[in-house]
């Protein structure tokens, strides 16, 4: 499998994971605002997955495939049933504004 087929495959991989779940988070373990994000989800009790991609081997590839994706270069990636939400500012914005209840409805 050349780099191309690979990116393919982990995009791929990427929509999968999206899709089979509600709300999806891709970030890394020591980053601030991924932090703040997961600990807004859990005092919601939102029912959320979460991907550290700093503990990936290949966390370049699945990163570039999230940045070609979204067209957001910092974490975390914010994915809400289907739909990319942005960062942690967004996030916060999403919820505040009452907007993540419709999005799970």
């Amino acid at each position: 499998m050349n780099e191309s087929e690979f990116q393919k495959f982990v995009s791929s991989h990427i929509d999968d994971l999206i899709k089979k779940h509600d709300i999806l988070v891709f970030a890394k373990s020591t980053c601030p605002y991924c932090i703040r994000t997961k600990k807004m989800m859990t005092d919601l009790k939102l029912d959320f997955s979460w991907i550290n991609i700093d503990s990936i081997d290949d966390q370049y590839v699945l990163r570039t495939a999230l940045e070609k994706k979204t067209n957001h270069r910092t974490v975390p990636f914010v994915f809400v049933k289907n739909h990319f939400i942005g960062g942690s500012s967004d996030f916060e914005f999403i919820v505040s504004s009452g907007g993540l209840k419709q999005l799970l409805n």
